[in-house]
């Protein structure tokens, strides 16, 4: 018997590693206030911050002995006792039955099956002396129903259904309860996927091979209804950084990327499982590129949100066209080039979601920012135009028009002067940092609690093709039904140019 025992609920959970539903249950278990254990066989694997949550990284191989007595003894000695051990380690195989090595079905059956049994008999004995615990196997929907080319997955989930039920009346005697989780649980185990080796070379099943494909789609991510989302501009601190996280918490697999994937919080991927990936939107190459690598690991693309873009604020006749030319490329061609990209694969599969993120500057041009408020009209546009011709494949588009969020856009445009030397408009420069700066002062909503109202409507079976969110985005919707002559003063007041017309008129700037 160990020193010391836990006050505690003490639990062990296999295969933990990030974005799998080891990770998640260690997390939730950790929040109830247990004592949690997140183990794998190779811990690098796990996430970095466990140990700040309080929880206990352990490293040991479920396939070996010594490596699982050792793991157990360890957690005697630390906590005195197990009161829950959560068996979810396991791999998958596709393929055909009879061209399917004998060594790949032992491996899987040693991972699936015989691991549990291994993890079992080591802790069900003191479960037994205390009269009290909980094992909790991770099975699968088809350790009921054997699926074609996943036959060998099935058979070592039906072995285990099997026995956890065996388990369940010969522990019972004892208060230890054995709970089966037979669902269809959002999970990483697609990652080790490598459609290529589904068939060994020369296979008799060669022409079957887009079936094969098809059904490993079809268990990792449309039977797990696990929705994968793609976000562009995923930089730390702004929207599509919150989105992602937003996304990530409704049970979605999400691709967050950005030009240089170095400016994306590490914390994304290493706590939340969320994938990186490097995206240049106004190049094609890097286009193709990233979408390739999301349809090939992940078979589909169910949500792509256009978010990148860039701000540009400084009179209209002095913007250098160049730098017009460069906006309209990131904020209008580089969604328009991700919608070509992304949306056949929607309409083949009959499904999906396009979000371009707007502004409500598309909805009303303001002084100083009229590139970037035309650049977002244009997005507006283009998006009626998609949802008509996208809904006869059930493909849905939507307008994202934030009012101000607080978000590092306005930061990032620091360094570029807001005009040129010798301005006309040197007399409206109050104005024009105004504008510059309003998205600091005008008290922005904040792009967590933008995110967290936001996605749920994003994700709604019916989507609306215009959603409206944030700091004064309705107030700016509104003033789009106002006559142009009471726009334009209310405008004037506050961006300067009414101050630049009385001083131009007195003769007080030459």
């Amino acid at each position: 018997m160990a020193n010391n025992q836990s006050p505690k609920r003490v639990v062990l959970i296999t295969s933990c590693s990030v974005g799998g539903i080891g990770h998640y249950l260690a997390l939730e278990f950790a929040k109830q206030g247990c004592e949690v254990y997140a183990s794998a066989r190779n811990t690098s694997k796990l996430a970095t911050n466990l140990s700040e949550l309080g929880i206990k990284s352990l490293d040991f191989d479920v396939t070996k002995d010594e490596s699982v007595n050792a793991a157990i003894a360890h957690i005697y000695r630390e906590s005195g006792h197990i009161d829950i051990l959560v068996n979810n380690a396991g791999q998958d195989k596709m393929g055909p039955v009879v061209e399917t090595e004998i060594s790949g079905v032992r491996q899987l059956s040693e991972s699936n099956f015989f691991s549990g049994v291994r993890m079992c008999q080591a802790v069900a004995p003191h479960m037994m002396d205390r009269r009290q615990g909980v094992i909790v196997n991770m099975g699968f929907s088809s350790g009921y129903t054997s699926l074609t080319w996943a036959s060998y997955y099935a058979e070592s989930k039906a072995a285990l259904h099997s026995l956890s039920d065996t388990l369940r009346v010969e522990l019972a005697l004892f208060n230890v309860k054995v709970v089966l989780v037979p669902g269809i649980i959002k999970s990483n185990i697609d990652s080790a996927f490598n459609p290529e080796r589904f068939l060994p070379a020369n296979s008799r099943y060669a022409l079957a091979f887009k079936d094969i494909k098809r059904m490993s789609a079809f268990m990792v991510n449309q039977s797990t209804q696990r929705r994968v989302v793609l976000i562009t501009g995923c930089s730390a601190g702004g929207i599509g950084h919150y989105l992602a996280l937003e996304f990530a918490k409704k049970g979605c697999k999400v691709y967050a990327s950005a030009r240089n994937t170095s400016k994306i919080d590490v914390s994304l991927q290493q706590v939340h499982g969320i994938e990186s990936v490097e995206l240049d939107i106004t190049v094609d190459e890097s286009v193709k590129a990233a979408v390739d690598r999301i349809i090939q690991e992940s078979g589909h693309i169910d949500v792509l949100v256009n978010n990148a873009g860039q701000s540009c604020v400084g009179p209209a006749v002095e913007t250098e066209l160049l730098r017009v030319q460069q906006l309209f490329d990131s904020n209008f061609f580089g969604a328009v080039r991700l919608c070509q990209a992304v949306s056949p694969y929607m309409m083949d599969r009959r499904q999906g979601t396009i979000v371009n993120v707007g502004s409500v500057g598309g909805y009303v041009a303001s002084p100083w920012i009229g590139y970037y408020g035309a650049t977002k009209a244009a997005l507006h546009s283009i998006s009626d135009s998609l949802r008509i011709e996208l809904s006869p494949f059930n493909v849905h588009v939507i307008v994202l028009a934030p009012g101000t969020i607080k978000t590092n856009i306005v930061d990032s445009q620091n360094d570029e002067p807001l005009v040129p030397e010798n301005s006309r408009y040197n007399g409206a420069m109050d104005g024009i940092r105004a504008m510059a700066e309003f998205g600091k002062t005008s008290n922005p909503t904040p792009a967590d609690q933008f995110a967290s109202h936001i996605v749920p409507r994003i994700l709604a079976k019916r989507p609306s093709a215009y959603l409206t969110y944030g700091r004064l985005a309705m107030a700016t919707w509104a003033m789009y039904y106002v006559p142009c002559a009471v726009r334009d003063y209310l405008f004037g007041r506050k961006f300067g140019t009414a101050k630049l017309a009385s001083e131009l008129k007195a003769g007080l700037i030459a």
